[in-house]
């Protein structure tokens, strides 16, 4: 679980699997001017995605890629991490920590590293920097 970006790569939007996708909320308005920007700037910053069994999956940047599909785009730019779902999970958390997830994401991400990724609470803790109290919290509430 390094997390350093091996590559940066294009790949059709279309070969970009959204497992992560389900431990984050997606407003309609939010996708929508995503889209707009896209049409009207191009694609300003490649989306975040590691290798799984199944090929590229996403951890960053769920709506860009939406709305490429969407725009029928041949291809996005896409940085390639090396990292384990787990590994992934905690670089979305990073990756949106400016804008931060909302209680109910950050829960749907902890209850998926404890049941998916089989994380112990204490384990769970250190990797997202939070007191084991607050997995233990998180893990009760969303099972």
């Amino acid at each position: 679980m390094t997390g350093e970006a091996a590559a940066t790569i294009a790949v059709a939007p279309a070969e970009l699997g959204e497992a992560l996708s389900v431990v984050r909320l997606c407003a309609p308005e939010a996708q929508q001017q995503i889209q707009l920007s896209l049409a009207r700037l191009g694609q300003l910053t490649p989306v975040q995605v590691y290798r799984s069994g199944k090929g590229l999956e996403l951890f960053d940047g769920f709506k860009r890629a939406r709305a490429a599909r969407q725009l029928s785009w041949p291809a996005v730019r896409a940085e390639v991490h090396t990292l384990d779902a787990a590994g992934a999970k905690v670089r979305l958390l990073r990756c949106n920590a400016a804008s931060g997830l909302s209680e109910l994401e950050e829960a749907w991400l902890v209850r998926s590293l404890y049941r998916d990724d089989a994380l112990t609470q204490p384990q769970i803790a250190v990797l997202l920097g939070r007191h084991k109290s607050f997995v233990c919290r998180t893990t009760e509430a969303t099972s």
